[in-house]
């Protein structure tokens, strides 16, 4: 097929859009593998993670993180993974204990086509639980502001007629439950891919898919366009790791009877990405507008 002068400008300059690193490319926020963590130390003692439940020395209570080699999880003896939960060699101090990372993405969610979706990924996987510890717990990620307060959450909640199995389910900023049809299973690991976009002047959204590492890499889509608040994109300014304890009695400073079970979580990355329609936009503005040149 022969292009004209005016075609073959127009295919270039669409062609420089998908390719421009300003449209097209993600904004690295943070992220991180673990494998630069010292695994003497917990997890929230390092590189400003931070945790609600901190080591509390007089009750020998608290700090229930660690990063390290996971038996059954990692690949080599350099392969370190985060954890959270009864795993760690520390009992937990209080029965909801989140442990995360604050930062920013002040002046990269712009709301134009450049970068307008906020975008967490993470490897994750539940660890079963087994004795002298079989209480099964709730893990999740919590989704929090510059002062603490949870946007938005997803729990990950053990159900009682799956052996192993977790529903996954999203909790607003008010608490309002919306059960969501997937399911996970102990000891398999997921990736979750979280977008919070800026959809328009009025509102944002929230997109879940999950990648399952069993058999074959197959994504679905369980929450599309769920609406948000307008401005919780930009709101969101922690990611923490989450552990709900199902057994709320507490002695000797801490709960008393919680699982062994644990959230193992790898590749934890958060960025600016540009929303696939406004690239889209561009394009079609681009093509549009080099017309309009090649009619004058």
């Amino acid at each position: 097929m022969h292009l004209t002068k005016h075609q073959l400008a127009s295919t270039i300059l669409a062609a420089s859009i998908l390719a421009s690193p300003s449209v097209a490319s993600a904004v690295d926020i943070y992220s991180t593998n673990f494998d630069q963590f010292d695994n003497g130390l917990a997890l929230s003692q390092q590189f400003g993670w931070t945790t609600n439940d901190p080591f509390n020395e007089g009750t020998n209570k608290g700090q229930s993180d660690t990063v390290g080699i996971v038996n059954g999880y990692s690949q080599s003896l350099t392969d370190y993974k985060a954890l959270l939960g009864g795993l760690s060699p520390f009992a937990p101090g209080s029965l909801s204990i989140s442990v995360g990372r604050p930062f920013s993405s002040a002046g990269l969610l712009t709301g134009s086509p450049e970068a307008n979706v906020l975008q967490f990924t993470v490897d994750a996987a539940i660890s079963s639980s087994a004795l002298p510890r079989p209480q099964r717990d709730s893990f999740g990620w919590s989704f929090q502001n510059g002062t603490g307060s949870t946007l938005f959450r997803l729990a990950f909640i053990p159900d009682p007629l799956l052996a192993g199995g977790y529903g996954v389910t999203f909790f607003d900023a008010n608490n309002t439950a919306t059960i969501t049809p997937a399911v996970i299973f102990t000891d398999s690991i997921y990736r979750f891919t979280i977008d919070v976009a800026m959809a328009d002047a009025t509102r944002d959204s929230l997109t879940l898919r999950i990648t399952d590492s069993t058999p074959a890499m197959t994504t679905g889509t369980f929450l599309s366009n769920v609406t948000l608040p307008e401005g919780t994109a930009t709101a969101v300014s922690n990611i923490a790791a989450r552990w709900d304890i199902t057994d709320q009695t507490m002695s000797g400073g801490g709960p008393s009877n919680y699982g062994s079970n644990s959230l193992i979580f790898d590749n934890y990355k958060v960025a600016a990405v540009p929303e696939p329609g406004s690239v889209l936009l561009l394009l079609t503005g681009a093509i549009a507008f080099a017309g309009r040149r090649r009619r004058a």
